[in-house]
């Protein structure tokens, strides 16, 4: 590619993640109650500062690392922004990252065009400004990946070392592990695969027994916390994970990366067969793997499906150079105004929250029944005692007659009562007429909320 076409494909590819970054920038502060996980861990953190031990006090299904970024960010006081400026920073990691793996598989604009893909693609957006678990574990994947390209028993041994690490924030950053041996395999050939292979698998399998078996020493409820739930609980059926798998398909790294993919899987050779099926496998891998999918879960596939993307797309551009530069302007004009519209929704002040908080602040007592725990901690307060009170979610998805339970015995316990979406979808109709009967403030975080609990269960006093 001439310098001409090649300025114009960075130039514009610059253009599009700077918009991206920035955007996202801007709701990182915002004061909206928005991703239900987010709320769990950030109070889960907010406990977890105070000196409560997770695993022992208060129920908590995921590895520690969320909790000690957020526990970090409350002590130094940067709160929930903190937390959520560290998957920002993920984020912008991710997408170098996905420019780098480019560059082992082509050139010519390729690495441009692929950081592209990843920027405009909405789940990527959307979880650059949460304060969750998948934009770190996503980069230590793909960190991974990087070190696997780049061979050597030091290299192998690295990536087993790092893909532990993200184990730290999701333990299914393990179904990356299959992927990962083949493409050791296809990338550096035959020989001397399976020391290769032994060092990868070695090094993940130590340093995860390390983690994780200390940490169930230390905390003796961490095992049925982490590993019980995730066991235990419902599998969601085809028909939901199929709506995941479209959403993914929408998306055009993926419209264009599986079909890329596949191709150079069957006709590349080295490593671009190695991240072609690395891409496959892992897609495949997490589309099956535990008992329930979404479209959040792809995030760690995202730079696999973009690099095989790109390499076709070069490829196919070669004659007319310039055509690169106009699949990103394509791709952003298509894409962009949606993903604009999903960040801007969570920017948005949102009135109705903020009037629920303020009247939660001169509601009597401490202690309120909800969700989210972000709307206690906003107003000052503290959610129910009990073990599973930080994340209600998770026992009504192990067994919605065990949540019913849960909320009976929780219910006397708690001075108000705030109801949100989940919580009126999870509450059996005796629970809300508990709700409605027990002489309890109750507060709805918005007034749709309260229209639909009153047509449903009828007017609270």
């Amino acid at each position: 590619m001439s310098p001409g076409p090649r300025r114009a494909v960075r130039g514009a590819a610059l253009a599009v993640v700077a918009a991206v970054a920035g955007l996202t920038a801007t709701a990182l502060a915002r004061p909206a109650f928005t991703m239900y996980d987010e709320g769990v861990y950030y109070f889960q953190a907010v406990l977890f500062a105070r000196g409560e031990v997770p695993y022992r006090d208060f129920f908590c299904p995921q590895p520690p690392g969320v909790l000690l970024v957020g526990a970090l960010s409350e002590r130094i006081g940067a709160g929930l922004t903190g937390v959520r400026a560290v998957s920002w920073l993920c984020g912008l990691v991710l997408l170098a990252q996905t420019y780098r793996l480019t560059g082992r598989l082509t050139n010519e604009g390729g690495p441009s065009v692929a950081a592209v893909l990843v920027a405009v693609t909405v789940v990527f957006a959307y979880q650059s400004i949460q304060g969750a678990t998948n934009m770190p574990a996503a980069a230590l994947e793909t960190a991974a990946c990087l070190l696997v390209v780049g061979g050597g028993r030091n290299g192998f041994v690295a990536a087993g070392l790092v893909l532990a690490a993200a184990t730290v924030f999701r333990l299914p950053a393990v179904v990356a592990t299959p992927g990962l041996v083949l493409l050791g395999l296809f990338a550096h050939g035959r020989s001397g695969f399976w020391p290769r292979a032994a060092w990868l698998l070695g090094a993940l399998g130590i340093a995860c027994a390390a983690i994780h078996l200390t940490l169930a020493a230390a905390v003796p409820g961490y095992f049925d916390n982490v590993f019980g739930f995730q066991t235990a609980r419902v599998r969601t059926d085809w028909a939901d994970r199929g709506g995941q798998v479209w959403e993914l398909l929408s998306e055009p790294v993926a419209l264009l990366g599986l079909p890329a993919a596949l191709g150079l899987a069957v006709f590349g050779g080295g490593v671009v067969r190695g991240v072609a099926v690395h891409a496959l496998v892992t897609t495949a891998a997490v589309t099956v793997a535990g008992n329930a999918l979404s479209v959040m879960y792809y995030l760690p596939v995202l730079p696999l499906l973009a690099a095989c993307a790109a390499r076709a797309l070069v490829r196919a551009a070669r004659p007319r150079p310039w055509a690169l530069a106009a699949v990103i302007g394509a791709v952003a004009v298509v894409r962009g105004p949606w993903v604009a519209t999903v960040v801007l929704a969570q920017v948005g002040p949102d009135d109705e929250h903020a009037a629920c908080v303020a009247i939660l602040r001169t509601v009597p007592g401490a202690v309120v029944l909800t969700s989210d725990g972000r709307i206690a901690v906003l107003a000052g307060k503290r959610v129910v005692p009990g073990y599973y009170a930080t994340d209600p979610n998770a026992l009504h998805l192990v067994a919605p007659e065990r949540f019913h339970a849960w909320f009976a015995a929780a219910l006397p316990r708690a001075d108000t009562v705030v109801v949100t979406p989940q919580l009126m979808m999870w509450m059996s109709p005796a629970n809300a007429a508990a709700v409605r009967t027990g002489g309890k403030p109750v507060l709805f975080d918005t007034e749709g909320t309260r229209a639909a609990f009153v047509t449903t269960y009828g007017p609270v006093p």
